[in-house]
């Protein structure tokens, strides 16, 4: 007997042929127009200008959902970061938002993390919270948490361990929006606050030029 087994990517394949079926059926000739719009609203990019090189900026455009002070690490196993504190900035990066993702400062890629999350059984928009976690090393190190919410969202990464970022530089692409976390050692003064709009590559997060001033002074 023969049996049919789908691989996860046959799975998201079924998903968008399922989804563009349904808008067939139901917007018929406007479907092309749609699906061109969609395109259009979830791969458009522009030019940033980085507006302060020794500071933290975002990862993403979006909204601060909420900010988290002097919490532990949960979602890596490695003990060098589960026994520090950290300042959490979770941000949502909406679906009219561009999608495109920027290194927060200039470092090297010093681990990347991937979390399936939980499986979605028979509902084929189950919250799975799959995450990818990036971990950027430079004048400070700096955690990258990008959470999918749902089956229709996904990451597309474009760098590896020991790739070297320039500040503002592209290394993944939210597809469909999602959620971003971004986690700064707790002694990172943050410049921003619950509510904000955040724009990638230009928006200060943390000013990393005066924790260097105050690390140097501590040890003179």
């Amino acid at each position: 007997m023969l049996r049919l087994k789908l691989s996860k990517q046959g799975f998201k394949a079924i998903k968008v042929c399922f989804i563009f079926l349904f808008t067939v059926f139901v917007l018929g000739y406007f479907t092309p127009i749609l699906c061109t719009a969609l395109i259009l609203l979830l791969f458009r990019d522009e030019k940033r200008v980085i507006t302060d090189p020794d500071s933290c900026l975002p990862p993403c455009d979006g909204i601060v959902e909420s900010i988290k002070k002097d919490i532990a690490l949960d979602s890596v196993t490695e003990n060098e970061y589960k026994d520090k504190k950290w300042n959490k900035i979770e941000i949502k990066n909406g679906i009219t938002d561009i999608h495109v993702c920027r290194s927060p400062i200039e470092g090297t890629v010093k681990h990347i993390y991937y979390n399936p999350g939980l499986s979605g059984e028979q509902n084929i928009f189950y919250k799975k919270r799959e995450s990818l976690i990036i971990v950027i090393s430079g004048k400070t190190e700096i955690i990258i948490e990008h959470v999918s919410q749902n089956s229709l969202q996904s990451v597309s990464c474009y760098v590896k361990t020991g790739d070297l970022l320039k500040i503002g530089q592209k290394y993944a692409n939210q597809n469909l929006g999602g959620y971003v976390n971004m986690y700064l050692p707790v002694e990172h003064e943050l410049d921003v606050l619950e509510s904000q709009k955040l724009i990638s590559a230009e928006t200060v997060v943390s000013k990393l030029e005066k924790l260097h001033n105050d690390f140097l002074k501590e040890i003179q």
